[in-house]
Formats: C-alpha cells, sequence, structure tokens
C-alpha cells in the first residue's frame, strides 16, 4: 500500500458499489414493499438488473484494462487495479451479497427478522453466508429457466391477448342478492394501452347514488413500478388512492375485487405460480385446466386468494370459467364468460357473471356497444375522473 494504491482504491470502491446498490435496492422494492421472497426476487433481477448490472461491469472492466497496454507502469497499475475492483465489485455483488441478505436479514432490506432468524444469526458466520450466496446464484439460474414452463407460457400468451390500442364500451353491472333481487348500474369504460402499460378509466352514470363515480387504474408492464388505482366519490368529492394492499378488497358491492377489475381477465405473471393440471370440456369446447398459485403468504392475503383454477381457451387465450379459494383453501367463488365474440379482429368478452359461493351474492357484467376507436389522453387523468363525464 503507497499514496498511489491508496487513491486507486478509492476510485475503484466508488465505481464498483454501485453493483450492490442497485441489487439492493432493487431486492428492498420487491422484498418488503411487495412481499415475495429472496429466491423469486433474484430470479426476476438477474435477468433484468443483472443484465444491466452486466453491461456496466464490461464497460468498466475493458475500459479501465485498455490502461494495461500503457508504457507507463504507474497507468498499467491503475488500469489493472480499476478492472480488478469491478470484477470483484461485480461478482461480490451477485455471489456473495444475495448470501448475506439471505443469512443476515437485515431489517432494512427484508422487513423485521423473527425469532428464528435471530437463533440462526449467531451461528452463521460469513463462509456459511458465502456458500448460501453460491447456491442461490445457482438456484436463481434453475428457477429462472423453470418459470419458462408451459404453465407460464400459457399465462403469458393470455397476459399478451390483444385489446386494441385504444377502446370504449357501456357495460351494465348487474348486483344479485340470494333472494334473486336484482340492482343495476351504468358505466362507461376506456382504456388504452401503450407498450406494456395499460389504463382504464370507469365512469358511473346511473343510478343517481353512484352517478359521477370514477376508477382510474395504471397498470405498468415493469414489474418495478407500483401500479396505480384512484377513486373518485362524488359524495366526499374526494379521490383516493387504492393501495396495493387493498387490490382484494371487493369493488364497489359487486363480487369482483378491484384487481379482477383491472387485470380484465387476464393473471398477474409476478404474483402466480402457473401449472397446466390437465384439460375439461366447457360448453362442448375441449379448455385446458391451467392452477395458479400465488408465490406467497403476502401475496395470497393481498388477493385473498389460495388458489385459481381457470379453463382456458386456448384458440382466443381467454379463460372461461374460473374457480378460487380462499386463503383457507374453502371454495370462494367461479366466474363464467359465456359470450364472447370477435370485433374488428379481437376476441372481446361481452358477458362475465360470477357466484359468490360463500355470500349467495351474484354479480353479472354486461358488455355493449364496444367500439375499438380513438381515445383522448386526457381521459386517463385524475382530474378527468373528478370533473366526471
Amino acid at each position: 500500500l503507497e499514496p498511489a494504491t491508496f487513491m486507486f482504491a478509492a476510485i475503484a470502491i466508488g465505481l464498483g458499489v454501485d453493483f450492490s446498490i442497485h441489487l439492493i435496492d432493487r431486492t428492498v422494492f420487491y422484498v418488503k414493499e411487495r412481499g415475495w421472497t429472496l429466491e423469486a426476487t433474484m430470479a426476476r433481477l438477474f435477468p433484468t438488473t443483472g443484465r444491466a448490472l452486466f453491461f456496466n461491469f464490461s464497460a468498466l472492466f475493458f475500459g479501465f484494462l485498455c490502461l494495461f497496454i500503457s508504457e507507463l507502469p504507474t497507468l498499467q497499475r491503475f488500469g489493472a487495479f480499476i478492472s480488478i475492483g469491478a470484477l470483484a465489485s461485480f461478482v461480490g455483488g451477485l455471489i456473495l451479497l444475495p448470501g448475506i441478505l439471505r443469512v443476515f436479514r437485515p431489517a432494512f432490506a427484508m422487513g423485521k427478522r423473527s425469532e428464528a432468524d435471530d437463533k440462526a444469526l449467531g451461528k452463521a458466520p460469513l463462509a456459511i453466508a458465502l456458500a448460501l450466496g453460491g447456491a442461490l446464484a445457482f438456484g436463481v439460474v434453475a428457477q429462472t429457466a423453470d418459470a419458462e414452463t408451459p404453465g407460464f407460457d400459457l399465462a403469458e400468451r393470455i397476459s399478451l391477448r390483444d385489446e386494441g390500442q385504444t377502446s370504449r364500451r357501456n357495460l351494465t353491472m348487474i348486483l344479485i342478492d340470494k333472494s334473486g333481487k336484482e340492482r343495476r348500474r351504468e358505466t362507461l369504460i376506456y382504456r388504452r394501452v401503450v407498450g406494456e402499460d395499460r389504463s382504464s378509466v370507469i365512469y358511473f352514470t346511473a343510478p343517481r347514488n353512484v352517478k359521477g363515480t370514477g376508477f382510474l387504474t395504471f397498470d405498468y408492464g415493469d414489474v418495478t413500478r407500483e401500479d396505480d388505482q384512484w377513486m373518485y366519490l362524488p359524495a366526499l368529492r374526494k379521490t383516493r388512492r387504492v393501495p396495493a394492499s387493498d387490490r382484494g378488497d371487493y369493488f364497489l358491492g359487486t363480487d369482483l375485487t378491484y384487481e379482477d377489475v383491472k387485470k380484465d381477465m387476464k393473471f398477474a405473471l409476478a404474483d402466480f405460480t402457473f401449472e397446466i393440471v390437465g384439460s375439461e370440456l366447457v360448453d362442448g369446447k375441449q379448455t385446458t385446466l391451467l392452477l395458479c398459485t400465488p408465490k406467497n403468504a403476502t401475496i395470497e392475503k393481498q388477493l385473498g386468494y389460495s388458489k385459481v383454477l381457470a379453463r382456458i381457451d386456448e384458440d382466443r387465450a381467454m379463460p372461461v370459467f374460473v374457480e378460487f379459494w380462499d386463503v383457507a383453501g374453502n371454495p370462494l367463488k367461479v366466474i363464467r364468460v359465456p359470450m364472447i365474440e370477435n370485433i374488428d379482429g379481437i376476441w372481446t368478452v361481452l358477458r362475465l357473471e360470477v357466484d359468490n359461493l360463500k355470500t349467495g351474492h351474484g354479480t353479472v357484467f354486461e358488455y355493449s356497444d364496444v367500439a375499438y376507436e380513438p381515445v383522448d389522453d386526457a381521459v386517463f387523468t385524475k382530474t378527468a375522473i373528478e370533473r366526471g363525464l
């Protein structure tokens, strides 16, 4: 160690710390805020954030390595020092850091530790963290490959089903209590798709007690961004944000949750594991049975489902009959889609029926006047739902 190498070390640390910063930042988002397991988080980060870090490392490593061909020994030493430092920081960030998080479970990244975690921490030397980090990294590769199963592929096809760039439609909500009494609500729905991002807004037009209510959603394709949902309640003259923890709540007295309404007969790929478990005839047509299981207890609690079994019409990439179980494992509700039509080359749901098996309540959605036409961007704003149609 001498003054020159001290200076080189400071530069190397300043450049190399970025790898760990980015990995920890994404880990905090997925594990602490979204409730994912560390394994699921790493499976998501390695092919996305990890890929970006690899390009960052390559630029640093090969850029400074060019100095090694200099005729000046000081520059040679500088280039070698920074290149080796970048390599060590990159490998340490992706191999050692996950093991450290797994073993020591720092509260700022992993949430509050349990008593079992505290006991395990007292017996876990850094060598175990390194071993677990390596095992976790290799396990991530296997888990990522395993994610690309037929079940996942089918769920992804459903998620990518064409909805048109923009559309409008009328929706009649029919709420049916267990005695058979009906209540009707009239709404107007606008949708917009930009890349992988989807926006939708629902305006209630009748009856009078809900007229003027607006529901605005932004469903982002980038899973690192939390989806936004806003509800305007005219009686309170207030717009409130619907947090992710409320997405399993029922939507304005219907038997569909906020998440059901937002996803519109699609599945959140980040929330479930998917498995094809057979086939079944539905209304005389062969369908594929897709079992969807929440990835962890936090997601299960937020959604209110312990599992979902969907019958998929693969020709149209559309669920036609879906069963739901609550977090205790009891049958909760079923959704049927008896009417699907091809409108302007897009398979479109025209009728959706929901039966709540616990309460005996039912909901029917009837769509009409569907048009895949341009919609003004100003419609998809909080100001728009507050002003109303």
